[in-house]
């Protein structure tokens, strides 16, 4: 959403001036003015190119720029066709510009030339829509390339002289709270009203901001362009689905050397004691290439006890970063009848083919539904979002200090969660278009949104049907002012999808279809680009100006805003994937490997000091053991009471990553006599 600008000096940078950021957020529908000015202080004429990432969850549009006074507002053309334009202009001694989307989430912008002492103002708009959980509404804006989920942010290293940034909230529903994470003037006006503002650029990369709503349904839509955004949180009863066979994918590249192999291991350990009855599950470790660890089982004790056995042969030792080839291996396996896969998958990294493991991800979301984790700061945020909302599954990133087994065990529960399926969608005049088209299922505590192309409505209804009942979920819908990015943020999303399929197969209808959107609409896709020209004499071009903008330039100044090498158009060797990479799959559960992390283990092991539960919830041996329990409900049902009883007390500071664990101890416990009152037993052993 922030870019850079660079010039043609390797050696020599530009004055970053200032940036002006003014959004307004109406309930989830959040829409920002930006501009950046830079000031060529290189003491030469220069070429500016800008840079500013290209993710799926925001809209950038009507772009233009101010250069050296002369005001330049780019038309979108196709591809071709701009190039021919700019070159033409060029040649003619005009001065002119090109911007295309460069592949891998990228945009580039060739300016032209920019005298000594002069400016470049860039003036963009942005519309997204917030996320919303059970507590309301919230999203980070970015200030560096790198978009990431939840708290974790880098050091705001490339601050400009002068900063500003204000944005106006107003909800339909009641508001609870108004949290900015930087410091500024803060005002709640009323319970539907709030403002903040700053004009002190902030110590971390990104601004988060939390809208938490009173009311107990968070579920809300919002209208404006003749279009309708939609983001429901829904909560319903139903079957949870037991009938899934869950891979988890873990990698085992060298970058995850250390503490985060370590950490995904004890998180996996958590996922499989944590699986429901009835289940199958997987483990499969990638790199250069991928191993199977553990193929597909039935969730039973003793294949529980060899894959937590297997988990020690699990290590960072296997080169690069190649995930496309574990999820195709994955998409072509069959399950058993009647069963479903679910993909949970753990990576710090970033590829060099994006745009097809995405479109991969799409191509088999009815079959594959992938939970992604990115762990570190180097995992790259459009990929791991871009694989869970292709695929219908969900996502968090998580920061090498952030407790990580109760972000997967949250992550895990919104998998087993009841779905409603057959998903239709009503307002008072019937919608000519929606997106995502099909409708996908709607999970319970899961978020979901909706774009649909339909004049206001009072309400939108949501309907399905769960465990053969219906469910009908009755949205509220607010009016927000036209004209602030709802169409472009449509078109963004109908875009997105028309490239997806055409880079799985060629469509040249569907080509010229997106063509067509991307100019109406005034978004860039990958088949169009913007040009435009000031019909006057170029100034004079820079003294002996470099071809290209150096790689290394580019690397040193926008690696501080996450861009990745290969977005550069290289990669580096650890990351790079092989274009013939050995892919293995095969069953090690019966190979004994060297394992660098098997002392760690055994720690880890200790000081989680809880022993392993059955898969059917239960305990078979637990300490203290209360004889009456034995005596009356046998040995099985004390040990499980103690176990839960052991739990609350010395992890009460963590009971979110134990949930599910705890969740199947009650179950078991209710099987063995419903008329109990479990809770109230359990809790007689717990110490305060």
């Amino acid at each position: 959403m922030i870019g850079n600008c660079e010039n043609s000096h390797p050696d020599k940078e530009l004055t970053y001036t200032s940036i002006s950021i003014e959004g307004i957020q109406k309930d989830t529908f959040v829409s920002f003015n930006i501009k950046q000015v830079f000031t060529n202080t290189t003491c030469e004429n220069t070429d500016l190119t800008y840079y500013f990432p290209n993710e799926s969850q925001f809209c950038t549009y009507e772009t233009l720029f101010n250069i050296d006074g002369k005001e330049i507002k780019p038309s979108l053309r196709e591809k071709d066709e701009a190039k021919q334009v700019f070159n033409e202009a060029r040649e003619a001694g005009r001065h002119a510009m090109f911007g295309e989307d460069t592949g891998n989430g990228l945009n580039s912008f060739k300016l032209g030339n920019l005298p000594k002492d002069k400016t470049v103002e860039i003036h963009l708009k942005v519309s997204f829509l917030a996320d919303i959980d059970e507590n309301g509404y919230f999203f980070k804006f970015p200030l560096s390339t790198k978009y990431q989920k939840g708290i974790m942010t880098n050091e705001y290293s490339d601050k400009p002289d002068s900063f500003h940034f204000s944005l106006k909230v107003n909800t339909q529903k009641e508001l609870s709270d108004f949290k900015v994470s930087v410091d500024g003037t803060k005002n709640v006006i009323d319970s539907h009203n709030a403002t903040f503002e700053t004009n002190e650029a902030p110590k971390k990369d990104a601004i988060f901001i939390e809208t938490p709503i009173k009311d107990e349904d968070k579920s809300i839509a919002v209208s404006s362009d003749g279009y309708i955004a939609i983001s429901t949180n829904p909560s319903f009863s139903g079957k949870i689905e037991s009938n899934s066979e869950f891979y988890f994918v873990v990698d085992c590249s060298g970058s995850m050397s250390g503490a985060r192999i370590i950490n995904a291991v004890k998180c996996m350990r958590l996922f499989i004691q944590s699986l429901p009855l009835g289940c199958r599950f997987s483990i499969i470790k990638f790199g250069t290439s991928f191993e199977t660890v553990l193929q597909p089982c039935d969730y039973s004790d003793e294949n529980v006890d060899k894959a937590l056995n297997l988990l020690k042969s699990v290590n960072a030792k296997m080169g690069g970063t190649d995930i496309l080839s574990p999820l195709q291996h994955i998409a072509g396996l069959k399950p058993q009848p009647g069963f479903v896969k679910q993909i949970f998958l753990l990576t710090d990294g970033e590829v060099n083919n994006p745009d097809i493991t995405c479109a991969t991800a799409l191509k088999n979301r009815n079959e594959n539904r992938i939970f992604s984790i990115g762990l570190g700061s180097g995992a790259d945020p459009g990929l791991i979002k871009g694989l869970a909302k292709k695929s219908g599954g969900n996502y968090i990133m998580i920061a090498d200090e952030d407790n990580m087994n109760e972000k997967v065990i949250t992550l895990l529960s919104s998998a087993i969660a009841p779905a409603a399926t057959n998903i239709s969608i009503q307002t008072d005049k019937p919608a000519t278009e929606v997106w995502p088209s099909p409708c996908p299922s709607v999970y319970s505590n899961n978020p979901q949104s909706f774009l649909i192309k339909a004049p206001h409505s009072e309400n939108v209804l949501i309907s399905g049907t769960c465990s053969d009942e219906t469910v009908d979920i009755v949205i509220p819908v607010s009016k927000c002012d036209d004209n602030l990015g709802m169409k472009q943020l449509f078109a963004r999303y109908i875009i997105e999808d028309y490239e997806t399929q055409i880079l799985l197969q060629r469509n040249d209808e569907l080509r010229q279809k997106c063509i067509q959107l991307s100019i109406e609409s005034g978004v860039l896709s990958k088949f169009t680009a913007y040009v435009g020209v000031i019909f006057e004499a170029a100034p004079p071009p820079a003294e002996n100006p470099a071809k290209r903008i150096a790689r290394h330039q580019l690397q040193r100044k926008l690696h501080g805003s996450g861009l990745a090498p290969h977005m550069l158009g290289g990669a580096s060797p650890m990351r790079m994937m092989r274009p013939n990479a050995r892919v293995v799959s095969q069953d090690v559960s019966t190979i004994h490997q060297f394992n660098d992390n098997e002392e760690d283990a055994d720690k880890e092991k200790s000081k989680d000091a809880v022993p392993k539960p059955n898969v059917n919830g239960s305990w078979t041996e637990f300490e203290n053991m209360d004889n009456e329990l034995i005596e009356k409900y046998g040995k099985a049902v004390a040990a499980t009471v103690a176990a839960i009883a052991f739990i609350r007390t010395q992890f009460k500071d963590k009971l979110k990553e134990y949930a599910l664990i705890i969740k199947k101890a009650f179950a078991f416990l209710a099987k063995q006599n419903k008329d109990v009152n479990w809770e109230e037993i359990v809790n007689k052993y717990v110490k305060a």
